[in-house]
């Protein structure tokens, strides 16, 4: 008599280690802003963060596609 094995939800992919901590404005615009030539890509970076206590940190409200196109244009 077969088994079967249960069956799991799909993993939640996690936001790149580069967007994780907050960071300052100048430092948002160099190393995030400055490497991207696209500016569909500035836009959508833009909207996956918000400016809090004058730092720039992920909104907690992405969705699972963003997360895969931030990782994507993290590398």
């Amino acid at each position: 008599m077969k088994t079967t094995k249960p069956i799991r939800p799909a993993k939640m992919p996690k936001l790149p280690k580069a967007f994780r901590k907050p960071m300052n404005p100048a430092r948002f615009e160099r190393s995030v802003l400055g490497l991207l030539e696209q500016e569909k890509d500035k836009s959508f970076i833009k909207s996956c963060f918000e400016l809090r206590d004058g730092l720039y940190c992920a909104k907690p409200s992405v969705d699972t596609a963003s997360l895969k196109r931030l990782s994507k244009l993290s590398k």
